[in-house]
């Protein structure tokens, strides 16, 4: 039946389609001369309608009989299916496409809309069931709150307790009361956790056992012990409508105080317990005499030293006193009712008369003891013969007379350490030494006495090693940090032959050992002395061996070539040689000399520089030159790599020009034949950097810091490779530094070459034309005046070329300039004519720049005493810094100092 009313409604579906086509059909031709050329709207309208009404099947028929209706009624031949041309084709096709495209949207549009009523119905039931699952778990929390609050209303309610609920998976649904807060714990704590969450894994499992017994519906009761507290806790299954176990319901009580109670009865017990047999082993085996009465005087306890003392028989429990002492004395009897009417008696030597005459010495003490009650139940008696001591005071008495009498004649300190190395005696000479009274000595540790902690800690190991080795040392102390003492300690003994302490007996060395320590001292001072004269005069030797040899080398030739130049012999082309070859030897000679001279000046102080403006690559070049000939001899490359870019420096063209020369020729010279030498110039930072480098002999690393020194060199023997007096590398490193530069030298070893390095400070040019240190501040050169024309400056430096260096870029800025090489002399020269500047070293020999600067302060004003003062120093800390003001100065610069920026310190130091 499904069947047959699907296939009629599908035919129904055709048959709209038909009509709606015929329709269409209909009103064009009515309408057509108004539609032409237009005549497929109302197809379109037929298509759609058939689709909307009988689905994409029913559109196709519309769009067939509509394409089929207006090729034969509206195309030319008309009332013909001959229409089939590109054009009518064309026409038709798009009609169709647009006709079967909107039956394709229809029938999407269909889908889509039976699409969203399912959504629809779908979306509809299932809100539906949510509400349905709301209400449910609505009225489930409302029932689930009434339980708790039940549940909350009696945990209010139960004294010192709590209730818990917590469901299959061991988590925590309800948890409340009194004894949850005892334990320092909340409820938002734990509901919500499972118990190996919220509680400690220890405490969570021995619960877990407990719980789970519960879930299987066995109800359990425990007592267990929770943060330091203890709980009995009863727990019982809670079921939900099915009959299921679905929680466990806890109930929980705080039993601590009667634990507390029943364990302190306990222990009461036990401790009592023992009390009294601890009571009776002490008084059994005190080692002395002691008796424990009633009130009756009978016998309650006694010690074993009590029967021997007394020989006494046992067994004394019960029996009284004085049956025991038949002739006991009234004044013991009252002693004892003094006792039990709560006086102590005692005394410290009493006399006790035997039977058999003899005499013993007692040291004894009486008193009550008291019950649970605080009533006296009776006395105790304690008792000490001391007849072995007295007799042994006696005798120590007499032996301390004798020793009394020694020590106190004694020069030499005596005393006695007990185990601990407390002082317990100490003669006079001793409290001399340590400089303290008896008082201040005896019962103290030398820990206490010495002034040096490390000496007494030392002193004190040395005590406790005798006394354990019990063996006699001889030992060597400074008590007072000053004398030194040797002594002989040795361990003394008791009777029992056990150590228990020590006697030491000293004897003052300090001169004794201050002489060796001098001896000793004037022996190493001697041999270093002998040691550095036998270096300086093995130097000197050397020295004078090659400057004897490399001033007689050259005079060789010059003189064999000028007497054969006498006689005339030679021809012209002999000639020539012969004069090239005294001049080449002549210009030798004269730079030894003018080494010679350079460096006398040098240690002179006498070296002047000549300063200008100098471009580094035309000094370079210059000296590239004059080695070029002594280069080109032994085939050896000198390549130039000069940066034109490398800005200006201040100094003596001249100099430096020296300055590269000797390096130059050092690395020819040292360089072998076919070798290389490079020179270059760059810019590192703000300093212009010149570095001499070759592939020839290297230093070795052991002569490498000596190779600045005046008058060294690598080898002195007379089979040395390489001529020189050795001067060459001083010079120039009193030269660069003299510019404010620095030189160093760098080698890896024998034959792998050797690298100079001289770096020398940059001037920039200004835009105005100024001229100034890179980074420094500016130097004013608008004027043809000098900045310090006019000024008194006072240099006061001990090392000369220092001081002469700045001396003289003082003098070259316009100032008058007044040298002192100490600050005596200094302070001398600011008294007689006090200058507008001081600038001054700090550590100077005898008086440094800080005292000096005090003492300056300290004259009045006509004297000089606010002279303006600048500190040129190679201290050049922040401390330094601070304390250079402190003591008086200005300012504080430090060496290496370069000349615009002293100038510029003078000038801003006056101009404020």
């Amino acid at each position: 039946m499904k069947a047959r009313g699907r296939t009629r409604s599908d035919r129904l579906h055709f048959v709209v389609a038909v009509i709606s086509v015929a329709v269409a059909l209909g009103v064009t031709l009515l309408l057509l001369p108004w539609l032409y050329p237009t005549v497929t709207p109302f197809f379109f309208v037929a298509v759609i309608v058939s689709v909307g009404l009988g689905g994409w099947e029913a559109g196709l028929l519309a769009t067939v009989l509509s394409t089929l209706a207006v090729g034969y009624f509206f195309v030319e031949p008309r009332y013909s299916f001959q229409f089939i041309t590109i054009g009518t084709g064309i026409r038709l096709g798009l009609f169709l496409i647009a006709a079967g495209l909107t039956s394709w949207l229809d029938r999407s549009r269909r889908i889509a809309l039976e699409r969203a009523r399912a959504d629809y119905h779908t979306l509809k039931e299932t809100i539906k069931r949510e509400e349905a699952e709301r209400t449910e778990r609505r009225q489930a929390e409302e029932a689930l709150r009434q339980s708790e609050d039940r549940f909350h209303a009696v945990a209010a309610n139960l004294p010192r307790g709590a209730v818990f609920i917590v469901d299959r998976n061991l988590r925590y649904l309800l948890a409340a009361g009194e004894a949850l807060q005892a334990a320092g714990l909340n409820s938002e704590d734990l509901i919500g956790k499972t118990i190996w969450d919220a509680l400690d894994p220890t405490l969570a499992a021995s619960y877990e056992p407990c719980f789970r017994q519960v879930l299987n519906g066995k109800p359990f009761s425990v007592e267990h012990e929770s943060h330091d507290r203890y709980y009995i806790s009863h727990g019982t299954p809670l079921y939900n409508d099915c009959g299921e176990v679905y929680a466990v319901l806890v109930m929980s009580y705080d039993i601590s105080d009667r634990k507390h109670v029943e364990a302190e009865r306990q222990q009461t017990e036990v401790a009592l317990r023992e009390s009294e047999e601890k009571l009776s082993l002490f008084i059994k085996h005190a080692p002395a005499a002691m008796a424990m009465f009633d009130r009756e005087l009978r016998y309650l306890a006694y010690s074993q030293r009590w029967i021997e003392d007394y020989d006494l028989t046992e067994p004394m429990i019960g029996r009284s006193h004085y049956e025991v002492f038949p002739e006991i004395s009234e004044a013991w009897k009252q002693i004892h009712q003094n006792c039990l009417a709560g006086a102590i008696e005692k005394s410290d030597d009493d006399c006790f008369n035997r039977l058999d005459g003899s005499v013993d010495w007692l040291k004894w003490e009486a008193r009550p003891w008291f019950n649970a009650a605080g009533e006296i139940g009776g006395i105790v008696i304690f008792a000490e013969n001391i007849t072995d001591r007295k007799l042994a005071e006696a005798e120590l008495r007499q032996k301390n007379a004798i020793l009394d009498v020694v020590n106190q004649s004694a020069p030499t300190p005596i005393f006695v350490k007990d185990r601990q190395g407390r002082i317990i005696y100490a003669n006079p000479a001793t409290l001399e030494v340590l400089g303290k009274s008896a008082a201040e000595v005896i019962g103290h540790r030398d820990c206490d006495l010495y002034p040096n902690a490390e000496d007494a800690a030392r002193v004190m190991e040395n005590d406790q090693r005798i006394m354990a080795s019990g063996q006699t040392e001889v030992v060597e102390e400074s008590p007072d940090g000053i004398r030194t003492f040797l002594g002989m300690k040795a361990p003394y003994r008791n009777e029992a032959g056990e150590v228990i302490g020590l006697i030491g007996i000293s004897n003052d060395i300090t001169d004794r050992i201050q002489i060796e320590r001098d001896r000793e001292r004037i022996l190493q001072q001697e041999q270093a002395a002998r040691e550095a004269a036998e270096q300086a005069n093995r130097i000197k030797d050397e020295f004078l061996a090659v400057l004897s040899h490399e001033l007689r080398s050259p005079l060789n030739p010059i003189l064999g070539w000028s007497r054969l130049l006498q006689k005339g012999n030679l021809d012209a082309t002999k000639t020539a040689q012969a004069l090239a070859t005294i001049e080449r030897n002549a210009k030798l000679q004269s730079e030894l000399i003018e080494d010679l001279l350079d460096v006398s000046r040098i240690l002179q102080g006498k070296l002047s520089l000549t300063v200008s403006s100098i471009d580094l690559t035309a000094v370079i070049r210059s000296a590239v030159e004059t080695v070029q000939l002594a280069a080109e001899a032994k085939s050896i490359t000198v390549a130039a790599s000069l940066d034109a870019e490398v800005g200006t420096v201040s100094g003596d063209a001249t100099r430096l020009q020296q300055v590269v020369w000797n390096l130059l020729s050092n690395a020819v010279k040292f360089t072998p034949i076919d070798g290389r030498v490079e020179v270059r110039l760059e810019q590192v930072d703000h300093q212009a950097q010149i570095t001499v480098s070759d592939n020839g002999n290297g230093i070795p690393a052991n002569f490498l810091p000596f190779v600045f020194d005046c008058f060294r060199q690598e080898s002195g023997a007379t089979t040395r490779q390489f001529g020189g007096l050795g001067l060459g590398l001083a010079i120039v490193r009193h030269l660069v530094e003299l510019h404010g530069g620095t030189v160093t030298a760098a080698s890896a070893g024998k034959g792998v070459g050797a690298t100079f390095t001289v770096k020398l400070p940059l001037l920039k040019r200004q835009g105005d034309g100024e001229m100034e240190r890179r980074g420094d501040g500016e130097m004013e050169r608008g004027s043809s005046t000098l900045p310090l024309t006019g000024l008194q400056i006072l240099v006061i430096d001990d090392e000369t070329d220092s001081r002469d260096f700045v001396a003289f870029v003082l003098e070259q800025a316009g100032a008058n300039v007044t040298t002192a090489a100490i600050a005596s002399e200094g302070f001398l020269a600011l008294t007689h004519a006090p200058p507008d500047v001081l600038v001054s070293d700090i550590g100077m020999p005898e008086v440094d720049g800080y005292m000096l600067m005090r003492q300056i302060r300290a004259l009045p004003p006509e004297q000089g005493g606010q002279v303006k003062a600048i500190a040129l120093t190679a201290y050049a800390g922040d401390f330094n810094q601070q304390q250079a003001l402190q003591a008086g100065f200005e300012q504080h610069i430090s060496k290496p100092v370069e000349p615009e920026a002293l100038v510029r310190a003078v000038h801003a130091l006056l101009t404020g």
